[in-house]
């Protein structure tokens, strides 16, 4: 078995490295799985305007030395574009070996808790033969303070506090099957790559509304991320969202469309080739057709649809959060329905 796991860095000079001395805490790394063929760790700096290569490279030799695993290699694979729809399509078809089984991505800025995590992943996928992805829990380090700021519990709220027991693609960490991430290419420029993933595997690359149920989750696994520290980083982050989500969704009825031919892979990718900013017209043309409000009502149901999904009493508790978290929606969404209205900062804003 051949394992790549890619390391998505943009401007982490400050975390990087303890991210990376988590990683080779994981006994996938160790020398003692005797099926593990070899684990290539790739790390993906793209667009970085700091040391994060640098660090990330200091890093990966000392780990790797102190480690004595012949079976683990390390390299640093540099992308100029800033950009992790970018990124990721470099990991899956050009930065990882030909021969690999699993492709791992992990974010720059989490650690990894449970020392087997990466291992369970892997072997979720290996027992459950539907699967095509094994995601983890995920939860924001506030979530573990016992004296939370209001500023933490507007981020938690935020974000659905935590995400644990999900089955869906935790972008921060997750395992594909390598056959799985081949075919697969994100629109350059896009935002909300963990949400397009998802739809794409669910829908088997858009070719089929009947959703299957390509995840598995990971026992004994959680990715714990940084979380925003100040009121104007949170309300930058959620404006961000919801132009990701309204992205997206308008995105997938057009892929939708496209998939009657076929899986969607070559096509968006054709589109890359062509013109990188493609989306960035795209959603120009959103923005020229929808009138006054451009932001899509499913960007701000999911609060929602969070309480609405959990049984009998156990609403009761998160309907404060739910309704905190719903006003940050609703002055986030005016604040990227603005945006989207302004046709020039599609390409010099968010890309």
């Amino acid at each position: 078995m051949k394992v790549t796991i890619g390391i998505l860095a943009h401007n982490e000079s400050e975390r990087i490295r303890k991210t990376i001395r988590s990683l080779f805490q994981q006994s996938l790394i160790s020398p003692g799985r005797e099926d593990v063929k070899s684990v290539e760790i790739v790390c993906l700096p793209n667009g970085v305007k700091d040391d994060t290569a640098a660090i990330a490279a200091e890093e990966l030799s000392a780990s790797e030395s102190k480690v004595r695993n012949p079976r683990i290699s390390v390299r640093i694979h540099e992308i100029e574009r800033g950009d992790r729809a970018n990124a990721l399509n470099v990991l899956y078809h050009d930065a990882s070996a030909p021969d690999t089984d699993y492709i791992i991505q992990m974010d720059a800025d989490i650690e990894i808790e449970g020392q087997d995590a990466l291992s369970n992943m892997i072997d979720a996928l290996r027992e459950t033969p539907r699967a095509k992805v094994a995601s983890v829990a995920v939860a924001k380090d506030t979530a573990f303070k016992e004296r939370k700021t209001v500023l933490d519990r507007i981020s938690l709220a935020a974000s659905g506090h935590v995400q644990a027991g999900r089955e869906s693609t935790s972008g921060c960490l997750s395992c594909l099957r390598t056959e799985v991430a081949r075919l697969i290419w994100l629109p350059i420029g896009m935002m909300g790559t963990d949400h397009f993933l998802n739809h794409a595997l669910l829908s088997n690359g858009f070719t089929t509304r009947d959703f299957c149920q390509p995840f598995v989750m990971a026992p004994g696994a959680r990715a714990i991320f940084e979380t925003y520290k100040d009121l104007r980083s949170i309300l930058h982050h959620q404006r961000r969202r919801v132009i990701a989500s309204t992205m997206n969704w308008t995105l997938f009825e057009h892929l939708y469309e496209v998939g009657k031919a076929g899986d969607t892979g070559p096509y968006i990718r054709q589109k890359n080739d062509v013109d990188p900013h493609w989306i960035a017209g795209f959603m120009q043309d959103l923005s020229k057709r929808s009138g006054w409000w451009v932001v899509s009502p499913k960007a701000i149901q999911n609060r929602f649809l969070w309480v609405r999904n959990r049984r009998g009493l156990a609403k009761i508790p998160v309907i404060p959060l739910a309704l905190m978290a719903t006003a940050v929606d609703m002055f986030s969404a005016l604040r990227a329905n603005l945006a989207m209205r302004s046709e020039s900062r599609w390409l010099t804003k968010y890309w």
